[in-house]
């Protein structure tokens, strides 16, 4: 019985004892191309390595934003915090109307609206080292509130103190303006958000580098804050977004208070829109005080 063919080694093309020399240099070659392969993948491999190291040292680690509508994970505290201020009851403000404030915006003559878009825009540019600008977020997030939805609203501590809002990370939406909400360090004094040149024009004409500084569509600008922190100093993020459902808290005749002057400024830009805020008691409080 014959044996069945068998597949022919292509090396058997030549004797091996004919071209000794042959053998030699083909297997040379076969151990210097996977000598080549492996060499390429190491180099590959240590620039993904060098790649992604880099890029961890030149960019700073994201902080987690909170907020009800945020992909991260939201402590308690927080999402309690965030869900109060920005759902601070309309009857709640109407009875507090003008509260107790110390000071109001400021208008500015002759200038035409600052607009995002098609929008009145609002710029609020703090720092997260700055005790006046944890104060004045209070009454700047409530106000904003009535006008548009938040996303990615934070607590930070602010300036050594308890922990406060902080608008870095968050955005807003609205049918009738637009915000901008800038920190510039965090509490520890380290460098947080870069301002955009049109920011950084406006804050040298009107703010002179002063925080916390608000510009209202360039219809109205302030720097401090609208009160003393007095009524909550020591207090929690908590303590204090829990005082805002009491309207004879004077937390809440503080923080209420601001946001109603600020709500009066913003109506007279979104040409008294939406109907059902800028016509409420708490939006016309302080309707010719400035």
């Amino acid at each position: 019985m014959s044996e069945p063919n068998q597949p022919r080694d292509s090396r058997a093309a030549a004797p091996a004892s004919s071209h000794p020399s042959g053998r030699s240099a083909a297997a040379q070659w076969r151990l210097a191309l996977a000598g080549a392969a492996v060499a390429a993948v190491v180099v590959v491999l240590g620039s993904m390595v060098l790649i992604k190291a880099t890029a961890s040292e030149d960019e700073p680690e994201p902080r987690p934003s909170a907020g009800v509508q945020s992909s991260q994970p939201v402590s308690p505290e927080t999402a309690k915090v965030v869900a109060a201020v920005t759902s601070v009851p309309a009857a709640v403000l109407d009875r507090v109307g003008k509260g107790d404030v110390a000071a109001l915006p400021k208008a500015l003559q002759d200038q035409p609206l600052l607009r995002d878009g098609d929008k009145p825009l609002v710029i609020f540019i703090g720092s997260e080292s700055c005790p006046h600008c944890g104060t004045q977020r209070w009454a700047v997030a409530i106000a904003l509130a009535r006008f548009g939805t938040f996303s990615g609203l934070n607590t930070s501590p602010s300036g050594g103190t308890p922990k406060v809002l902080s608008f870095h990370g968050a955005t807003y939406t609205s049918s009738y303006l637009a915000f901008q909400g800038a920190e510039v360090a965090t509490s520890a004094g380290q460098r947080l958000d870069k301002l955009t040149p049109q920011q950084e024009e406006i804050m040298s004409t009107y703010g002179s580098g002063s925080v916390p500084f608000l510009d209202l569509g360039n219809q109205y600008i302030m720097i401090g804050s609208a009160y003393s922190a007095s009524s909550f100093s020591g207090k929690s993020a908590l303590d204090i977004a829990e005082a805002l459902s009491d309207p004879a808290s004077p937390i809440t005749m503080a923080i209420g208070g601001g946001a109603n002057a600020l709500t009066t400024a913003i109506c007279s830009m979104t040409s008294q829109q939406p109907s059902e805020v800028c016509s409420s008691p708490a939006a016309q409080a302080y309707a010719g005080a400035f």
